[in-house]
């Protein structure tokens, strides 16, 4: 059973033909795109959601695109309970977060175990764009690193973020609430996250300076499929000589334009 199969009966072909069958579960609530011409059946589509998974108490749908500095999503409760808060489980980790306050994507979770599986026991890592935590909080879960920096600009990630460090019990993730340009350390970090697609190219050539050799880094950003070598050049330009390893697309943002991350060590 799928949600197009329950919902043969009480849609039009033509709705049928436009419904986006796709969609995210956060926690208990689930998330789902409603086209405009779709809108005058979606308590309808919302209910079936809700046939389809028990766990789910609460559907809504996206109200426009992200939003300002920090990518926020509004949201409008379609049916279940009214509510935007929810406690997600990923990869040996609780989030507690608020989906109007802060940026979360579930369908980064395998890439966020990606890099947690990388990482060498006693390594320090740097995170820029922490958000509530997922990175930071599935690393520390997930491998044997002796120290975790994250940095978050947004001050209601930064709360989300605290409690979830108290909510799974975890002691090595220093939380630091700021702009990532004004972040000041002697400390040469052994990998660097840069959890910030939208923005990255621009603060790359600041991450340098955290880094040393053999330094691993992971750069995200979102690139037309045509243009992929442009990440390369940027890295470069800015970090000198460096071992590429894996480019990895994780989701696309609209046709041909993907969030990649890039994978490099410095060598020099």
């Amino acid at each position: 059973m799928n949600l197009k199969s329950l919902l043969k009966e009480k849609l039009t072909d033509f709705q049928l033909k436009n419904l986006k069958t796709a969609f995210d579960i956060v926690g208990d609530i689930a998330i789902i795109e409603i086209p405009g011409e779709l809108e005058p059946v979606e308590q309808i589509i919302a209910v079936n959601i809700m046939r389809l998974n028990k766990s789910v108490k609460t559907v809504v749908k996206k109200v426009g695109a992200h939003e300002g500095e920090f990518r926020l999503q509004k949201y409008k409760v379609l049916v279940g309970e009214e509510k935007y808060i929810t406690i997600h489980k990923e990869s040996a980790v609780k989030l507690k977060l608020d989906l109007n306050k802060t940026y979360f994507s579930v369908r980064l979770s395998s890439e966020r175990l990606r890099i947690a599986k990388m990482i060498k026991p006693g390594e320090s890592v740097l995170v820029v764009g922490a958000g509530c935590g997922p990175y930071p909080l599935v690393f520390s879960k997930n491998s044997k690193t002796m120290k975790i920096v994250a940095i978050e600009k947004n001050v209601d990630s930064c709360h989300m973020f605290r409690e979830n460090i108290l909510l799974n019990k975890v002691k090595n993730i220093e939380v630091i609430c700021g702009d990532f340009s004004e972040f000041q350390s002697e400390e040469k970090f052994d990998r660097v996250v840069l959890a910030l697609p939208h923005i990255s190219h621009e603060i790359l050539g600041k991450v340098v300076k955290f880094c040393k050799i053999g330094t691993v880094c992971h750069f995200y950003g979102f690139y037309h499929e045509d243009e992929f070598f442009k990440v390369k050049n940027l890295i470069i330009s800015s970090f000198g000589v460096v071992s590429f390893l894996d480019l990895v697309k994780c989701g696309q943002k609209k046709p041909r334009i993907w969030r990649i991350c890039q994978d490099y060590a410095l060598i020099q």
